[in-house]
This record gives structure tokens, C-alpha cells and sequence, in this order.
């Protein structure tokens, strides 16, 4: 929530939009390891070196690796019986290991590595700036399953989605919506992630079909009925009835600065409550 002592007029679109959400991440996460079947027996090469599921592979033999067809690249031009030396981001910690791929039995050299170079998800747009067509989205963090760590994006982009249904939430379980993502549709970047959201500028201006409104701030914004925009079915933005039932006074920017509890019976109908996505 922003303070404003002076309260200048500051005017944003607001969002609402199902939108696609594509990245590929700043290194390649192991998703896990795995047995090579070769002529020697079973061998883990990747797990001998001490790569665990969870590390960020950086470079190989100082290459600095952004794709799959990268580290293949690397392992194909490693001489028989040849180390390879990985650098890794564990947790926030460098460091680097020496790794000696193997020949399977199909002939292929490997590491044993299950690798992933691309993230996608859908999400809902929060708000664009008119004067630069710059977005905000999700209102809160990507975060890397298998390494639970904030995922860092080397490229990224927003996508059209296509809302089509949405499971229920149940007791401590929130629902999610499901929907198509149409990677053609392309909207706009995506270049930062962060605890607050994900934040880009849109190619053009196919979102921008709603009259900018002006921003609260936090002394401006008092409980009591108000309203929110997501989509339900499809691409079409309605607008459900909610209670702002707290304002937290937080001393600086963070998430969940407003609580609500959502009083529109077709919403708590259709979703159950809070829903992912």
C-alpha cells in the first residue's frame, strides 16, 4: 500500500485479465537425477558429483548454459572418458563440481540429469500505466517447485489464456482455475519477478480497453464494501462484490495489506472462496 502525503492524483488501468505466463529461467533447475544403464552397471554420475534435485546449473566448463540444447552442446563436445566441471546455484551459494559423464547403453553421453530450461502458468493481471505500458501481475512471487526459491528469469513473456473452469476451494486448500494458454497471443514482456508480483511492459495495446481510474492511498482507503475484477469463463472481466473488513498500517511495502472477506454469492458459488490463478 502506498503513502501519499500529498495525495497526487496517479491513474492506472485496472486488470482483471486471465493472462499466460512464459519463462525461461536464468540457468537450467534439476529436477532430478537418475541410474545411466552402461556397459560398467547402473551409475548415477550426477548424483556421485553431488548435484542434488533443486540445484541451478550456471555454466559448464565456464559456458555459461541457458537452454537444454546448451548443456547437450557442452556434453557433446566432451572427449571419451573427459570431466566436466558444473558450476551451481544452490540456495543462493556458487560453487562448482567436477562431473564424469558416462556412456549408456543406447550410446548416448550423459550425466543422468533431468534438466528444465522453461516455466509457464496462467495469472491475473493487476493494473498497466497508461503512459508507459507497463503491467503488474499476480500480486505475489513465482516460485521454483522443485528448488522453492524465487524464480530468476533470463526472458520472459505474457500470453493470451483462455479461462475454463475453475475447481472449487476446499478447507485449507485453495481452488485454481484451469485454463488454455495461447502462447501465439503475445501481450507484452516479462522481465522481473519478485515477492510483490511480475512486472513487464505490454507490445501494444489490445489490454488497455479500460478508463484509467486513480490509485488509494493507504490513509484514503477505509473498510466497508468494494469490488474486484478476475475472469471466470473465458476472456470476460466481471466484477464481484467483496468487504474490506481490515487496512494494515504496514510501517513498509508488503503484501496483504488489505484483508477482505468476498460476499458476492456467484463468485463464493463458482470457486468456493480463494482460488489460484
Amino acid at each position: 500500500l502506498m503513502v501519499n502525503k500529498n495525495h497526487t492524483p496517479y491513474y492506472l488501468i485496472p486488470g482483471g485479465d486471465a493472462i499466460g505466463i512464459k519463462i525461461k529461467t536464468e540457468g537450467l533447475v534439476v529436477v532430478d537425477t537418475y541410474l545411466v544403464n552402461t556397459k560398467e552397471g547402473a551409475i548415477n554420475p550426477a548424483k556421485e558429483a553431488g548435484i542434488v534435485k533443486g540445484d541451478i546449473i550456471l555454466a559448464v566448463n565456464n559456458q555459461k548454459i541457458n537452454t537444454i540444447d546448451d548443456y547437450k552442446k557442452q556434453l557433446s563436445e566432451q572427449e571419451e572418458n573427459g570431466k566436466i566441471t558444473i558450476t551451481l546455484n544452490r540456495q543462493g551459494k556458487v560453487s562448482e563440481v567436477i562431473v564424469t559423464p558416462v556412456i549408456s547403453n543406447e550410446g548416448l553421453t550423459t550425466t543422468g540429469l533431468y534438466l528444465r530450461d522453461k516455466l509457464a502458468g496462467i495469472g491475473t493481471l493487476t493494473f498497466i500505466d497508461p503512459n508507459s505500458m507497463k503491467y503488474g501481475a499476480l500480486g505475489h512471487e513465482i516460485v521454483d517447485q522443485d528448488t522453492n526459491q524465487l524464480v530468476s528469469i533470463s526472458d520472459g513473456e505474457i500470453t493470451g489464456s483462455n479461462v475454463l473452469s475453475v475447481r472449487k476451494a476446499q478447507t485449507g486448500k485453495p481452488g485454481e482455475k484451469v485454463a488454455d494458454i495461447n502462447f501465439d497471443t503475445r501481450l507484452g514482456t516479462l522481465i522481473k519477478n519478485n515477492y510483490y508480483g511480475i512486472y513487464g511492459t505490454l507490445f501494444d495495446k489490445q489490454l488497455m480497453n479500460k478508463q484509467p481510474m486513480p490509485i488509494a492511498y493507504i490513509d484514503e482507503i477505509q473498510t466497508g464494501p468494494a469490488q474486484i475484477l478476475t475472469v471466470l469463463k473465458g476472456n470476460k472481466i466481471e466484477t464481484f462484490d467483496i468487504n474490506i473488513i481490515e487496512v494494515v498500517n504496514q510501517k513498509e511495502k508488503d503484501i496483504k495489506g488489505i484483508k477482505y472477506t468476498v460476499t458476492d454469492e456467484r463468485l463464493l458459488n463458482e470457486t468456493g472462496g480463494i482460488v489460484q490463478g
